[in-house]
């Protein structure tokens, strides 16, 4: 998928507008609405775009470029992997909850 593409994307899925984008990433509308119907822009007035996405419109613009590229095999293997790392975190969560339920201290022998 193109930046562009991607980009456009995630501002149209998360409703933004060019006016709130505008705002927060120091970028005029009209540059925006160019960028929009195929002008080129600067790379650092796209990054200042991306830059003031919300964070959740900015990690589907991430995930858009990264899965975009990739074949099913790689995207199975990607999937795989971060169901691994779910696992791990739960687990190791799980394992800090039963240390906070340990008694601290010392402990009274049985008479």
């Amino acid at each position: 998928m193109q930046l562009r593409d991607a980009l456009f994307t995630a501002i149209d899925k998360y409703q933004l507008t060019a006016k709130e984008l505008s705002e927060k990433a120091g970028v005029s509308q009209a540059q925006i609405s160019r960028f929009r119907k195929g002008e080129d822009l600067a790379f650092s007035t796209f990054q200042r775009l991306v830059d003031g996405l919300p964070r959740d419109a900015k990690n589907h613009f991430c995930t858009l470029l990264i899965v975009g590229e990739m074949d099913n095999q790689e995207l199975g293997e990607m999937i795989m992997v971060a169901v691994a790392q779910l696992q791990s975190r739960a687990m190791e969560s799980h394992n800090n909850g039963l240390d906070k339920n340990k008694p601290s201290g010392t402990t009274v022998p049985a008479a």
